[in-house]
């Protein structure tokens, strides 16, 4: 698969999966300065920030661990910089992270959905 292709396909399949679930996404990489997150969607009253990793191997380690502190500190202030303009929502917030990977055939689904991941 081509690489330049497998993250905005990534980021697709995630979008649709949160849909299917139920949730409204409202953003896709939003950005504010040098930060961004990938996906802003609401699950009821619960704005959620989501990072989705787009993963074709486990040899480099675990999505999870690839969010390092910096990239988490990039997302929060993604996520501030946009509740500063969304001055009406009061409810809860989440950070979620969707691990993406190559599943029968090759197609992309999502493999892991990590709540409040960080």
């Amino acid at each position: 698969m081509d690489r330049r292709r497998l993250g905005p396909e990534g980021e697709e399949v995630a979008a649709r999966y949160l849909e299917d679930a139920g949730c409204r996404v409202i953003a896709r990489n939003y950005r504010a300065g040098r930060s961004e997150v990938d996906l802003v969607a609401l699950d009821g009253d619960c704005l959620v920030f989501v990072e989705v990793r787009t993963w074709c191997s486990t040899a480099f380690g675990s999505a999870l661990a690839s969010v390092v502190p910096a990239k988490q500190r990039r997302i929060r202030c993604a996520a501030e910089a946009f509740l500063a303009g969304e001055p009406g929502h009061a409810g809860a917030v989440r950070f979620d992270l969707i691990v993406v990977f190559p599943g029968r055939g090759g197609r992309l689904e999502v493999m892991e959905h990590l709540r409040d991941a960080f």
